[in-house]
């Protein structure tokens, strides 16, 4: 779980390094 600013909505489920 990363909140990097535009991801941080699907970052929940979403195995993105």
């Amino acid at each position: 779980r990363v909140s990097k600013g535009k991801q941080k909505i699907k970052i929940d489920l979403t195995p993105y390094r």
